[in-house]
C-alpha cells in the first residue's frame, strides 16, 4: 500500500487520500496552453475568454501543468482556460469569466497564478460563485513587499499560497506570508528543467491538495489541517504538502 503523508510530519496520522486523484479535476485560469502541452497532459476542455487578442502562448501554463503532472498516473484531469496573452494582462473581469466557465463545468479546483492590484465586483461574485459551488480557488501572490493588495489571493475564500524551498525557508521572490506555502523553488519537472516562482508553488500547493487533500476540502478546512500537522516554513507559515511513501 502506498501512504502519503504531510512531509516531517510521521507523528501525525498520514494524509490519504479518499480517491483516485486522476478523478479529479483541475482548472489553470492562466495564459493559455501550447497544443502540445494539451496533448501531453490531457486537457479535457479549453476556453478562451472572449474578445482576447489571437497571441502566440507564452508557455506560463505548460509549466504549471508540468508540476502537476509530476503526480503521473495519479494526475488530475486539466481544463485550459485562456484569460491573458504576452501583451494583453488578465483582468480581474477576465478571470472572473474563465472561474464562471471553470464552475459551470464542475472542476474540483481552480488554480489562479496571475495576481494584480485591482479587484472588482465582477470577480468578487464569480468567487463567491466558486465557494457556494463547493469549488476550491488556489491563487499566489505578487511579488512584492509585504502589504502590497494581491488579486484574487486576498479573497477570504481564496487559498493563498506563499513559495519556499525543500527546507522550507522562504524564497526570497515570497515576501508576503500566504494561508499556506507550499514548494515553489527549484521544482525538478523531471525533463531537465528546473523551474521556480510564487506560481510554481501555487500549482506545487494545487496537486498536493488534489492528490492527498480530502473531496471538497475546504480552504479553511485545508488550513486547519496544515496547522495541526505541525509543519511550518521559516516564518511560520504552514506548510501544504504530501510526499509519496514506498511500501515497506
Amino acid at each position: 500500500m502506498t501512504l502519503l503523508a504531510v512531509a516531517g510530519c510521521a507523528h501525525v496520522s498520514d494524509w490519504t487520500p479518499t480517491r483516485s486523484s486522476s478523478d479529479r479535476s483541475i482548472a489553470i485560469i492562466d495564459g493559455g496552453m501550447r497544443p502540445a502541452g494539451k496533448v501531453q497532459f490531457s486537457v479535457a476542455g479549453s476556453w478562451t475568454v472572449p474578445g482576447l487578442p489571437s497571441e502566440p502562448v507564452d508557455g506560463h501554463a505548460d509549466l504549471l501543468a508540468a508540476v502537476i503532472g509530476k503526480l503521473g498516473d495519479a494526475a488530475p484531469s486539466l481544463l485550459d482556460v485562456r484569460v491573458a496573452t504576452p501583451g494583453h494582462a488578465a483582468t480581474p473581469d477576465s478571470i472572473a469569466q474563465g472561474l464562471d466557465w471553470a464552475v459551470g463545468r464542475g472542476v474540483d479546483i481552480v488554480l489562479i497564478a496571475l495576481s494584480g492590484r485591482s479587484d472588482s465586483v465582477t470577480l468578487r461574485q464569480a468567487l463567491r460563485h466558486a465557494d457556494h459551488n463547493g469549488v476550491l480557488v488556489v491563487s499566489s501572490l505578487r511579488n512584492e513587499l509585504v502589504g502590497a493588495s494581491s488579486f484574487p489571493a486576498d479573497h477570504e475564500s481564496v487559498l493563498s499560497v506563499s513559495s519556499v524551498d525543500e527546507a522550507f525557508a522562504r524564497a526570497a521572490t515570497s515576501p508576503r506570508d500566504g494561508d499556506v506555502s507550499a514548494l515553489g523553488v527549484e521544482v525538478d519537472l523531471g525533463d531537465g528543467r528546473v523551474i521556480s516562482g510564487t506560481s510554481i508553488a501555487a500549482a506545487s500547493a494545487a496537486a498536493a491538495v488534489v492528490r492527498c487533500g480530502p473531496p471538497s476540502a475546504s480552504r479553511s478546512d485545508l488550513i486547519r489541517d496544515a496547522q495541526r500537522r505541525g509543519l511550518r516554513d521559516d516564518r511560520g507559515v504552514p506548510v501544504l504538502r504530501c510526499t509519496e511513501r514506498n511500501k515497506q
